[in-house]
């Protein structure tokens, strides 16, 4: 049996809903379009019509065939026929399921590092066909890392930026979408939900948020007049450049992040000060005994920044250091400031839809749900504990079978 989407008509104003209408057997099936699906989009403006339907006994197929007569050229039909057994044709669905809207996805992922990666994994091998966003920093942070030696399954370690390559290729395998964009604004308080990326709208039935952190800035007007003029977040990212080759660098931190930045510096400066607010590091056992081992890294003890210079020079040329133990102030030399004194999660565009500590990490519940019906959060933008690329992915797997149950559930 084929059944045909057929004539096009235009409801009274205001009222942007699709209504199917049936005989038995019908001829035909009308439905109105809303006043969106007006809009063309590179010429091609796609719909996806879910149906549920009845069949007459004995018929084992049902289907809708695109493009139907009347229809606008620039309008194509994808659709889903569920079939039952029964003696009478009979569409039956509540009003939620006959809304037509333009792009609608199914699932929508926000972040490319190890938890939006992996939850797009996840979701399109569950045919979810996830649309997923980079944001400003494909991939994450773990492109800055030199190398990764806790991630299993590599007993030799992994550049970062390859593992995040790795993982982006395999979820495409399965059909992920990676569009490089980042989303300016999110409604979360109707449905379907939806986000600007990059000034166009996105809709979609499932969210699933894996915006990561950011680097945790110092809060000097020194330090933000001179990024990008010798102070940076990423060694790997700018530690070889011509500019802190054979010079002194100051890395500020005392965690693993510090440690391996400081470790990396030594190829490329002449003698790299390990700046710290504590008289011990609190990077990992492993990472601490490296950098007190080796000969071209200075700790500097109980000490802050608290100015870098030289912003008159629009270049660094050293900082400004107090001892916060006995209030001394001092002065070093050096060419480069690298900041690694920890991350802030990226969570600033979701205030006042979601919850949120203190500190800007979302609230999740009974997994990974948000208070929001479809709103899912994975990785560093919840983890304040763990912070670790392993925990990070198994997050976001979690995070794409929660979603994966919620669409399932709205479609019975």
């Amino acid at each position: 049996m084929l059944l045909c989407l057929a004539e096009a008509e235009q409801k009274p104003a205001g009222d942007t809903d699709r209504e199917i209408h049936a005989q038995a057997p019908p001829a035909s099936l009308s439905f109105a379009l809303s006043p969106e699906l007006t809009v063309e989009r590179e010429g091609l403006l796609q719909a996806v019509v879910f149906v549920h339907c009845q069949l007459v006994a004995g018929q084992n197929e049902g289907s809708i065939k695109p493009p139907c007569p009347g229809a606008p050229p620039q309008l194509t039909m994808d659709a889903r026929v569920c079939e039952h057994a029964g003696p009478t044709l009979l569409l039956k669905a509540h009003r939620a399921a006959y809304k037509v809207r333009a792009f609608m996805e199914q699932v929508t992922i926000i972040g490319t590092g190890c938890a939006g990666l992996t939850a797009a994994l996840y979701t399109a091998r569950a045919n979810l066909n996830p649309l997923v966003l980079t944001g400003t920093m494909p991939g994450g942070l773990l492109t800055t890392t030199s190398v990764v030696e806790n991630f299993p399954g590599f007993p030799e370690g992994i550049d970062g930026y390859e593992l995040m390559t790795r993982m982006q290729k395999q979820a495409e395998r399965f059909g992920a979408r990676v569009r490089f964009g980042t989303v300016e604004k999110v409604e979360l308080g109707s449905k379907p939900l939806r986000l600007t990326v990059d000034g166009e709208q996105v809709e979609t039935q499932a969210l699933i948020i894996a915006t990561g952190a950011g680097h945790r800035h110092l809060g000097l007007p020194s330090e933000e007049k001179l990024e990008k003029k010798g102070v940076t977040y990423c060694a790997t990212c700018d530690g070889a450049l011509p500019m802190f080759r054979n010079k002194p660098l100051v890395v500020v931190g005392g965690g693993d992040s510090a440690c391996e930045e400081a470790l990396y510096l030594t190829r490329f400066g002449s003698i790299v000060y390990l700046v710290h607010r504590r008289d011990q590091l609190r990077a990992s056992k492993i990472m601490a005994e490296r950098v007190l081992g080796n000969p071209k890294i200075k700790p500097v003890w109980d000490s802050v920044v608290t100015e870098v210079l030289d912003v008159a020079k629009d270049t660094v040329t050293g900082v400004r250091l107090k001892n916060v133990k006995t209030q001394a102030e001092s002065v070093l030399d050096c060419a480069g400031v690298f900041v690694a004194i920890g991350h802030a999660p990226n969570t600033a565009i979701f205030q006042g839809q979601l919850d949120m500590d203190d500190n800007g990490y979302l609230i999740t519940r009974q997994g990974t749900a948000t208070r929001v019906p479809g709103v899912f959060a994975a990785g560093d933008c919840v983890d304040h504990v763990y912070r670790q690329a392993i925990t990070a992915a198994g997050q976001g797997c979690a995070a794409a079978i929660d979603a994966e149950r919620y669409l399932a559930a709205l479609a019975r």
